[in-house]
């Protein structure tokens, strides 16, 4: 369905509101995901010898690190990594919201899907939320990119495996 579909007056406000509200939600666990990515990869990166292995090692560390829950990725990450307190706590309220979002964000707003006004809230909300996951990936991102440079990666290294990552099926 085309965007212009969904803004005619065929579709009712409270429609559009609920298609607005879940795509919230979604953008919102996507910026999670993304988040909980980039701590996984800072955490196949954080092995000191993660530079000198080949590069079937470093994937597997990669792949290791990918399959963790937020929660095993952050404990594991926390106990070999310095964060200063102030990212520890963004990280750590982060996870708590994924956590919130993933396993009980509708159960606990079921009957607020039913009022416009706290729906309305509601898309602020999960707005909100979605702009602090993405601002601290964005953070962490670059944090991961300093460490690279400062290990002896190029930026076209970066792009390189950026491209592979792109080209593959899954």
């Amino acid at each position: 369905m085309v965007e212009a579909e969904w803004d005619s007056e065929y579709f009712s406000l409270d429609a559009r509101r609920n298609r607005e509200l879940f795509a919230r939600y979604g953008y919102a666990m996507h910026n999670a995901q993304c988040l909980e990515k980039q701590l996984a990869i800072m955490l196949a990166l954080a092995d000191p010898e993660f530079f000198a292995k080949c590069p079937q090692v470093r994937n597997s560390l990669f792949d290791a690190a990918l399959s963790e829950t937020f929660g095993a990725i952050w404990k594991k990450l926390s106990a070999v990594v310095p964060f200063g307190k102030d990212v520890a706590d963004r990280i750590y309220e982060a996870k708590t919201a994924r956590n919130y979002l993933a396993r009980n964000y509708f159960w606990q707003h079921a009957a607020d899907l039913l009022d416009a006004r706290k729906q309305e809230l509601l898309i602020e909300e999960l707005t909100a939320i979605a702009n602090r996951f993405k601002k601290l990936d964005d953070e962490l991102v670059r944090i991961t990119e300093a460490y690279a440079y400062r290990m002896g990666v190029t930026e076209e290294q970066i792009s390189h495996e950026l491209e592979l990552l792109k080209s593959q099926d899954g």
